[in-house]
C-alpha cells in the first residue's frame, strides 16, 4: 500500500512538471504561400496536337517551391480559351502522382473532351491557352507564363 501511494505521488509530481516544462514552446501557424512556375516546358508554343495520330500528351514544367522550403506543392494544368485569362478555365487538369508531380499525362480523350468544351465541333480545331497553378491547399500561384496550343478533334 505504501509503495502504491509513494507511485502515485511521484507519478502526479512528474505529470506536473510535465505540464510546465511542456507549455512554454507555443507554435504559431505559418500561412504558407508558394511561389508561381517559372517555366513551361513542353509542349512548346504554338504546338498542333491531332487527336487522330496522337498518343498520350505530356505537359511538364519546372518546380514551384513552398514558403517553409520543404512541404509538399500540388500542381493543376489549368486550360482556356485563347482570349481568356484562366479565371474561369475551361479544363482544370491534376498533375500526375497526386497532383505531386511535375508533369501531368494527358489522353486522348481527355483532350479531346477539353476541345468540345472550348466549343470545337467533331472533326475541327481549337486554339487554347494552357498554364500551371501551384499550391499549398489554400494558397495559390499562376506560373508567370502560359503556353498556345492548338487541339484537332477526331472527326
Amino acid at each position: 500500500m505504501r509503495n502504491s501511494l509513494l507511485f502515485i505521488l511521484i507519478a502526479s509530481l512528474w505529470g506536473i512538471m510535465m505540464i510546465f516544462v511542456g507549455c512554454d514552446d507555443t507554435k504559431e501557424f505559418e500561412d504558407l504561400n508558394v511561389t508561381a512556375v517559372e517555366a513551361l516546358i513542353v509542349p512548346i508554343d504554338n504546338s498542333r496536337i491531332d487527336l487522330q495520330s496522337s498518343g498520350n500528351v505530356l505537359f511538364e514544367w519546372e518546380e514551384a517551391e513552398a514558403q517553409d522550403g520543404y512541404s509538399l506543392v500540388y500542381y493543376d494544368v489549368l486550360f482556356d480559351k485563347a482570349e481568356g485569362n484562366f479565371s474561369s478555365p475551361v479544363h482544370i487538369q491534376a498533375s500526375d502522382n497526386k497532383s505531386l508531380s511535375t508533369g501531368a499525362t494527358i489522353t486522348p480523350t481527355v483532350l479531346n473532351s477539353i476541345a468540345e468544351k472550348a466549343g470545337a465541333a467533331a472533326g475541327q480545331e481549337v486554339t487554347l491557352k494552357w498554364t500551371v497553378r501551384s499550391n499549398r491547399g489554400v494558397k495559390t500561384a499562376l506560373a508567370t507564363q502560359s503556353r498556345t496550343i492548338t487541339i484537332i478533334r477526331k472527326p
